[in-house]
């Protein structure tokens, strides 16, 4: 089993990075390993979405599906095969900005299954980096342009 518990200060308003985040669509911003999202309603409870990217070398092509939804507080999503886990990411206010705590439990399956003390580690550096990236493109005004651009 693989657990990622990462906490980021993000020094922008509550719901600016809170909107940002919950947009499954925007993840392929600050997700490496992510290529795509295709998400064809808003954010809430029972919102499906596919993912595509590449990790270790191996495409990754899932279905997720939002288990939770809690406007400016917390969402959570499921997703399946071949990386079956849980993401939860809540949001409170910090310090005049934002504190992001995302929570990841995941069971590798198939090529992931045999590596999974690789997986464990790369996994916890890749979403450290993407976090970091998150931060950046949030506090830089990136992400905002990059909303603007899509509406």
């Amino acid at each position: 089993m693989v657990i990622i518990d990462i906490t980021t200060d993000v020094k922008r308003p509550l719901e600016e990075v809170y909107g940002y985040v919950a947009d499954l669509r925007n993840a392929p911003q600050w997700q490496s390993w992510l290529q795509s999202v295709k998400q064809d309603e808003p954010t809430r409870v029972g919102t499906k979405a596919h993912q595509s990217g590449h990790w270790m070398g191996r495409p990754l092509d899932f279905d997720s599906e939002v288990t939770e939804y809690e406007p400016g507080r917390k969402f959570s999503f499921t997703a399946g095969s071949p990386f079956p886990c849980t993401l939860s990411v809540s949001f409170g206010e910090h310090n005049g900005g934002t504190r992001i705590q995302s929570h990841l439990v995941g069971e590798p399956g198939g090529f992931f299954k045999l590596t999974e003390p690789l997986v464990k580690r790369l996994a916890a550096e890749m979403w450290g980096a993407d976090y970091r990236r998150l931060k950046t493109l949030l506090e830089t005004g990136v992400a905002a342009k990059a909303e603007e651009l899509r509406a």
